[in-house]
């Protein structure tokens, strides 16, 4: 494996973000990481993912002698934005098809991902407000959990 590949395999966050934004869009959510620099109108998701401390599970290359970590603990914390309505149930349903989503260990996030899988995510629960000047509701949907290279990458 190249260094460049290397690099971009390690780039765990960035495929995480791009795995749940893929999800989002086969849901006809618009999701918007914290890595992009386009601004999208609500109602939208944006997100960031967070790469916490590795688990102590390695991959040994035995072509090169090297030892890899491949697993990491990691948050994901997701911004529902929607325009405010009367009598609306619009937000609530939003948040919910996320919250289905990232259920059977975050199953849809991993069909979209070519080289890590999440193995075990748990919701942390969430924050909600509203804000009246821009005249929308908003709520931080955050979750935890593992996510891994996958085992067929090391071999290719």
């Amino acid at each position: 494996m190249t260094e460049v590949e290397l690099m971009k395999l390690f780039d765990v966050e960035t495929a995480l973000e791009a795995g749940v934004v893929a999800a989002l869009n086969g849901l006809n959510m618009k999701g918007y990481a914290a890595r992009n620099v386009n601004a999208i109108d609500p109602p939208k998701v944006d997100l960031v993912a967070e790469l916490g401390e590795a688990t102590e599970h390695y991959h040994y290359d035995e072509a090169t002698g090297k030892t890899y970590e491949d697993t990491w603990e990691f948050s994901l914390k997701m911004t529902v934005t929607t325009r405010r309505r009367r009598n609306g149930r619009g937000h609530s349903r939003f948040c919910s098809r996320i919250r289905v989503m990232m259920q059977n260990r975050g199953a849809a996030v991993n069909a979209k991902m070519t080289q890590h899988a999440i193995s075990a995510i748990k919701s942390e629960g969430s924050d909600d407000g509203i804000d009246d000047e821009e005249a929308v509701d908003i709520t931080d949907l955050e979750f935890s959990g593992v996510i891994s290279i996958k085992p067929e990458v090391w071999e290719a």
